[in-house]
């Protein structure tokens, strides 16, 4: 794993904005390290090298919601940003990935402008219990 971490290190290093590159050593950080302050710092990168990927949006908002108790007030908006993003891509998706990892409240919050669609994620969340 060391190794692996080494190889992404340094390809970020040649390609700093890369969010794929970025996306794979936090995850590689966080196998090897837990959501420690390197894998958070890491994740950060990858969210806001290429914060509307498409490819990445799933993945990386798995690793968001499982950084979260580590994450600073700053990179919670960017994650809040990208849970906005998530419930227009597929806000079914959405649910199921906050059920599954306890993070209902992060979406709550995330869509308190939205009382309309906190609505909706209520209705699915009931669905998926």
């Amino acid at each position: 794993m060391q190794r692996a971490i080494a190889a992404l290190e340094e390809g970020v290093a040649r390609a700093p904005a890369n969010p794929y590159a970025w996306s794979r050593l936090a995850y590689a950080r966080a196998l090897a390290e837990g959501w420690s302050p390197r894998a958070v710092s890491a994740l950060r990168l990858a969210l806001i090298t290429a914060p509307y990927e498409p490819r990445l949006l799933w993945s990386r908002l798995r690793m968001a919601f499982l950084a979260w108790p580590q994450m600073a007030s700053e990179d919670r908006e960017v994650v809040f940003q990208q849970v906005r993003w998530a419930w227009q891509a597929n806000p079914t998706e959405l649910a199921r990935l906050a059920v599954e990892t306890k993070q209902l409240n992060l979406v709550r919050a995330a869509l308190l402008r939205t009382p309309d669609e906190i609505v909706v994620f209520e209705e699915m969340v009931k669905a998926k219990r």
